[in-house]
């Protein structure tokens, strides 16, 4: 993991404000505490991928760079950003520093235009957070966000 950037998949955005130490195993479970407790520590920018992310460098169901599921994945991404896309474009209008999309591979951001594809979107922990927060959680979308998962009821139980 880099000082000051992470890779993420839009549902995993969602899943780590109900991670509670449960996953795939042990080593996905570390991997997931360990990227929970930097970004609520540390608020660095998150690269916002459509592929295998930080967190899924210790899932078995890896497959490279994509997922043995990835029809599943895909379908958790979309439902997630679809539900976020609208705010980040607003917030990357007002606020080029915390919100923006990128050509490259590095963050900082606020070079280049917002685009509506969550590729290559780049956003302070903080900025996101709070906008999965108001947009699912508070909005009491988690059930329509998490319907097809099979950690579903962990977040269903705590929503």
């Amino acid at each position: 993991m880099q000082d000051s950037l992470i890779k993420i998949r839009p549902h995993h955005l969602l899943c780590i404000h109900f991670f509670e130490g449960k996953g795939y195993s042990q080593d996905f479970i570390d991997n997931m505490t360990d990227i929970k407790s930097f970004l609520e520590e540390t608020n660095p920018y998150v690269k916002i991928v459509n592929n295998a992310d930080d967190i899924c460098s210790m899932c078995p169901k890896r497959d490279g760079n994509n997922c043995m599921n990835i029809e599943d994945i895909e379908g958790h991404d979309k439902r997630v950003w679809n539900k976020v896309r609208e705010d980040l474009a607003k917030l990357a209008e007002k606020n080029k520093e915390n919100v923006g999309a990128i050509k490259d591979t590095e963050c900082p951001v606020g070079k280049e235009e917002y685009n509506n594809s969550y590729d290559f979107v780049c956003v302070r922990w903080n900025t996101i957070s709070n906008v999965i927060k108001n947009n699912i959680i508070d909005s009491k979308l988690v059930k329509d966000v998490c319907i097809k998962c099979r950690w579903s009821d962990i977040c269903f139980n705590k929503s």
